[in-house]
C-alpha cells in the first residue's frame, strides 16, 4: 500500500468514526428547548442564549453543515457503493471494502441505510431529551422497530450469525424500548409499584445482556477460527 492509498483509508475511516459525533455537536446548537420567562437558551450550554451574542452565527454554520456535510457521507456511500464498481481491483474495493465486506451482492450500499438510521436515533436523543411525555423513547421505538423489520426483509449480511447478531441486537433495543414506553404510561412506581418497576427493569437487563452474551460468544468463536 503506497502513501496515498494509506492516507484515503484514513480519511474515510476516520471521517466515519467522527460522524455521529460531528452529527450531536450540531444538533446540539440548534436544541433551543429550554425557557425561561420569554427567553430560550441551549439544551447543552444553558448559559448561551439562544438568536443572542454569538449563537446566530453558530446556528448558521450548524444548519448548512447539517443540510450538506452531514448527508455527505451516507451519499457518497449510497452512490459510490450502488451504482459503481466494486469487484476487484476498484476503487471501491480499494478504499471502502471495510465497509462493505460483510454485506451480500447488491446491498453494498447498506451502510448508507445504517447511517440514517444513526442520525435519526442522534436527533431524537438531543431533540426529545427534555421531553416528558415518553416522546423520546417512543420515537426511538419506532425507528428501530422499522430497521428492524427492513433487516429482516433484506437480510443484508453475508454471515448468518452476523445477521441474527443484527436482528437480535434491534429487536432487544425495541423490546427495551417498549418497557421503558410501559413503565413511562403507567407513571413508573405510581402506576407499576417498586415490585412491577423491578421485574421490568430486570427484563430489560436480561434481554441486554444476553444479547451481550450472543456477540462475546461470536467474536470468541472468531477469534479461535482465526487462531487455528
Amino acid at each position: 500500500m503506497d502513501k496515498k492509498h494509506f492516507c484515503v483509508n484514513a480519511c474515510v475511516a476516520i471521517s466515519y468514526l467522527l460522524w455521529p459525533a460531528f452529527v450531536v455537536q450540531n444538533l446540539r446548537i440548534l436544541n433551543c428547548s429550554i425557557e425561561v420567562g420569554e427567553k430560550r437558551f441551549v439544551a447543552s450550554a444553558l448559559q448561551v442564549q439562544c438568536d443572542e451574542g454569538a449563537h446566530p452565527k453558530l446556528k448558521a454554520v450548524a444548519i448548512v453543515e447539517l443540510a450538506l456535510l452531514v448527508p455527505a457521507l451516507p451519499a457518497l456511500l449510497l452512490y459510490r457503493l450502488r451504482k459503481l464498481d466494486v469487484s476487484e481491483g476498484s476503487w471501491n474495493r480499494k478504499h471502502l471494502f471495510f465497509l462493505f465486506g460483510g454485506f451480500r451482492p447488491g446491498f453494498e450500499y447498506w451502510e448508507a441505510v445504517v447511517l440514517g438510521r444513526k442520525f435519526l436515533v442522534l436527533a431524537i436523543g438531543v431533540f426529545l431529551a427534555d421531553n416528558t411525555f415518553g416522546l423520546q423513547v417512543t420515537a426511538c421505538m419506532w425507528v428501530v422497530a422499522a430497521a428492524t423489520v427492513l433487516q429482516l426483509l433484506c437480510k443484508p449480511y453475508h454471515n448468518e450469525t452476523e445477521q441474527n447478531l443484527e436482528e437480535w441486537s434491534l429487536g432487544s433495543i425495541t423490546f427495551a424500548c417498549m418497557i421503558g414506553q410501559y413503565i413511562l404510561q403507567a407513571d413508573g412506581e405510581k402506576g407499576l409499584g417498586v415490585s412491577g418497576v423491578a421485574v421490568c427493569r430486570a427484563l430489560v437487563g436480561i434481554v441486554i445482556m444476553g444479547t451481550l452474551a450472543r456477540f462475546v460468544l461470536f467474536f470468541v468463536s472468531e477469534l479461535r477460527g482465526v487462531v487455528q
